[in-house]
């Protein structure tokens, strides 16, 4: 009777014996001299099917565009994602390929990640690519099933129709949700049974648009594509496959050394520059991951010193890119979310001395050339000021001075001479202007911080 293996998942296994191998769709690279067996739904996939085997790597790499970079690190991550993750390491990231339409998001996707092509479909096509047509529940099934794979999400795109558009921000930010398993994937099963999985695939999503809300966003590792890309017509499937082959052997025999290597990097959060911007830890550990998993493969090619370096301070180029475009996509949302109600900003801009105030309330007549003064306790504002500060605020851009002042009046924060107006003078003489006497024990009382 024979003895071997019988492998039930695609990906990295750790065997009995300490050795790690990989389930590459319908063969097992670095298992010699044993017999074994694939789940006939796992074998019908071919998976790292080198063609050609490319002379030199060095020159078309150092000639990618950092998007192509990003998303080939991504790629390579995703071989060994399994292993990384039972190694404690809390890697929730997408790779979110953004950018206008007509630069060549899809053409990319599918370069660097169509190398995963049914065994008997005789166009080759990638077997793991969805539109954004296509129904969540096929897209959640490919997460759920595909271990150590690449899926993608193509043309989450713009739309003229706001609700349309509204459903296709939804469905990117569920994806993301469940890709970074920050959420369960939720299927019923016969019988009205709901069953709970988690993504053991690596997603990718090309989109028009990125995402509106912070915790999604920063489960993001972006690749923004903003000029029409030129790819070398080696940079194909093939080239990718042989890449990733040398990749993924390399690893399988220094796994465990590699494995410690990483949890170290995480540990020590590294001091990188490409990152120094980066103030986000989940995208700190994200990117640090990618940059582990390129380190690797430059190991794995064998290259001198320089050209070492070369490619590594290319692929340092790309992360800063890539940290820079998030953090704008940050400085967006928060622009669009007030910190606190008024009550607060108007506090917390007294306290900070954002205000140029008179600081001898006995010549109010100089009031003019100031935003205002604090009298008998109070906090006193003309008009034009007290309106600027608010509208400077995140979340207050649309507010005019009517509003503002309807929710002091609420607050019961302003003191009220005289009928029809809410201004007040704080002296009779002339070329004095009027001003918002705000009380600032009534700050302290509403000030409500978000």
């Amino acid at each position: 009777m024979k003895i071997g293996f019988y492998f039930n998942d695609n990906g990295v296994c750790k065997l009995p014996d300490g050795t790690f191998c990989a389930v590459e769709g319908d063969e097992v690279i670095n298992l010699t001299k044993t017999d074994y067996l694939i789940n006939p739904e796992v074998a019908a996939l071919c998976v790292l099917q080198v063609k050609s085997t490319m002379v030199s790597y060095l020159p078309i790499m150092m000639g990618l565009p950092n998007a192509a970079l990003v998303t080939m690190a991504f790629i390579l991550f995703s071989l060994v994602r399994s292993t990384v993750i039972d190694a404690g390491i809390d890697f929730q990231g997408v790779l979110y390929i953004a950018g206008p339409q007509g630069v060549g998001k899809t053409s990319l996707a599918r370069r660097i990640a169509g190398f995963v092509f049914r065994c008997d479909d005789t166009q080759v096509r990638p077997a793991l690519f969805f539109d954004s047509g296509s129904t969540l529940s096929a897209i959640r099934d490919a997460m759920a099933n595909n271990r150590d794979l690449p899926i993608i999400v193509d043309d989450l795109c713009m739309s003229a129709s706001q609700s349309t558009e509204r459903k296709r921000l939804e469905l990117a930010a569920q994806i993301v949700r469940e890709a970074a398993n920050a959420a369960e994937i939720v299927k019923k099963a016969p019988g009205g049974r709901e069953v709970h999985l988690r993504c053991l695939a690596s997603v990718l999503l090309t989109a028009e648009f990125t995402l509106d809300n912070l915790s999604d966003l920063t489960r993001c590792i972006i690749a923004p594509v903003l000029e029409p890309l030129k790819l070398s017509d080696d940079f194909d499937a093939n080239f990718i496959s042989s890449l990733a082959r040398t990749f993924l052997e390399y690893f399988l025999k220094n796994a465990e050394n590699l494995l410690v290597e990483l949890c170290n990097d995480i540990a020590s959060q590294e001091s990188i520059p490409a990152l120094e911007e980066c103030d986000q830890e989940r995208v700190r550990t994200n990117l640090l991951t990618l940059r582990w998993a390129f380190k690797i493969m430059l190991h794995a090619l064998d290259l001198t010193s320089d050209q070492y370096d070369r490619l590594l301070a290319h692929f340092d180029n790309a992360l800063h890119e890539s940290v820079s475009m998030l953090n704008d996509q940050i400085r967006r949302l928060k622009a669009d979310v007030a910190e606190g109600n008024i009550a607060y900003i108007l506090l917390c801009g007294y306290r900070n001395n954002c205000f140029k105030l008179l600081k001898n309330q006995s010549k109010l007549e100089k009031l003019y050339k100031k935003d205002g003064v604090i009298f008998e306790g109070d906090l006193c504002l003309r008009s034009a000021s007290l309106e600027s500060f608010v509208r400077r605020q995140n979340g207050y851009q649309k507010y005019n001075l009517g509003k503002i002042v309807n929710e002091l009046l609420d607050y019961g924060a302003l003191c009220i001479q005289e009928e029809g107006t809410k201004q007040v003078k704080l002296t009779k003489k002339k070329g004095v202007p009027r001003v918002y006497r705000i009380k600032i024990s009534v700050l302290e009382e509403k000030s409500e911080l978000y």
